[in-house]
């Protein structure tokens, strides 16, 4: 499932790493493929944008409450600590739409939740999944009523010229404008809750077994699928994205959409996943290899983004179109997969997975990763 959902993130990334997402309807037109980029981008808000970093954030809830059986709840606020640091030096260093560092921050109100039951869980998580549509139906009254102070378009919109043809130290400048002005957009987007409700859901999933019970996930699925199409076609066509600043009625429908497509459709892809994945047939190795070095990759599509992308390296950015970007997504992760199944022929873990467990372990990793 994190070899799946790491190629989803990426599919969704890539928009951004391209400059595709933020470039005007002018430039869109010049590119090479303006009808098929159409299609591409509807595709992508339906299938992709939402789903799979909730499918991640599921993982991460689950993995949460199985790390608990064998682990103190100390071990795993140090290793909170560990993922942020990893993360805002991801996102200044490389690119400022960095989820880690989101996530560690988020991760830490599970540990006010280490010993509730399943179902107390399972409403703290429905809680947290529709208080984003609650919050952004009284934002926009508020703006309607007496106007907001949240600026416009997407961050520090001037700034965009660097991705395009800036030096490494202009890229920085505007990596640490923009990351910035993501943690802000996080705040007003109900970015939190969003992945908080993920965290706890899977970590209800865990507490009650249901990972255990195929009968009872493949009718979970069946039940859902509908609400799941039906929300992410209405999110798709309505534009999906980014929230807009300041809100408007189009973007807070489209946000409800995604309070029902995200969470829904990361639960049928995940039935779906453990259901197909069941034999070892391709691709499911190089699925499964990409998956166990989840951080190492995630970090290491930065790098090869930024390399095709920015200006600094081949100067793609703003100059291609979705298709491509996608084409280039599919690329990069499918070289991933491969050099991962090389890699854990050798190793235990990925790079960044060994620097963590050592950060948050110490010597003692040792007797668990021999290089």
């Amino acid at each position: 499932m994190r070899g799946v959902a790491l190629l989803g993130i990426l599919l969704g990334n890539v928009m951004w790493f391209s400059g595709f997402a933020v470039a005007d309807p002018d430039a869109r037109a010049a590119l090479g493929f303006p009808a098929a980029d159409a299609v591409v981008e509807w595709l992508v808000h339906t299938f992709v944008d939402g789903k799979f970093y909730s499918l991640f954030s599921l993982l991460f809830g689950a993995g949460f409450a199985l790390a608990l059986r064998q682990r103190s709840a100390s071990r795993f606020a140090r290793r909170l600590a560990v993922l942020f640091a990893i993360g805002v030096a991801h996102g200044t260093l490389l690119w400022f739409g960095d989820i880690v560092s989101l996530y560690a921050v988020t991760g830490v109100a599970l540990l006010a939740v280490v010993s509730w039951s399943a179902h107390r869980l399972f409403i703290a998580s429905m809680v947290c999944l529709v208080a984003p549509a609650a919050l952004g139906g009284a934002w926009l009254l508020a703006d309607a009523l007496w106007g907001t102070a949240v600026g416009v378009g997407y961050g520090p919109g001037s700034k965009l010229g660097a991705f395009a043809s800036g030096s490494y130290a202009e890229v920085l400048d505007a990596n640490w404008d923009f990351l910035v002005d993501r943690w802000y957009l996080a705040v007003i987007s109900w970015r939190f809750p969003r992945i908080l409700g993920m965290f706890l859901l899977g970590a209800a999933a865990v507490r009650s077994d249901l990972p255990r019970r195929p009968t009872d996930l493949v009718a979970l699925a069946r039940r859902i699928l509908p609400v799941a199409v039906l929300a992410n076609a209405a999110f798709g066509a309505m534009g999906g994205g980014a929230p807009p600043r300041p809100p408007t009625a189009l973007g807070w429908a489209a946000d409800i959409m995604a309070c029902i497509g995200a969470p829904t459709g990361a639960i049928v892809y995940a039935v779906g996943i453990a259901i197909l994945s069941r034999r070892d047939a391709w691709p499911w190795p190089y699925l499964r290899a990409a998956g166990r070095m989840s951080l190492s990759n995630y970090v290491g599509q930065s790098i090869a983004m930024v390399l095709l992308s920015y200006g600094f390296g081949l100067a793609t950015w703003g100059r291609i179109g979705a298709t491509e970007a996608v084409m280039i997504a599919f690329a990069v992760f499918a070289a991933q997969a491969i050099m991962s199944r090389a890699w854990l022929r050798r190793f235990e873990q990925g790079p960044l997975e060994w620097i963590c467990r050592r950060a948050v372990a110490g010597a003692d990793c040792a007797t668990i990763q021999r290089w």
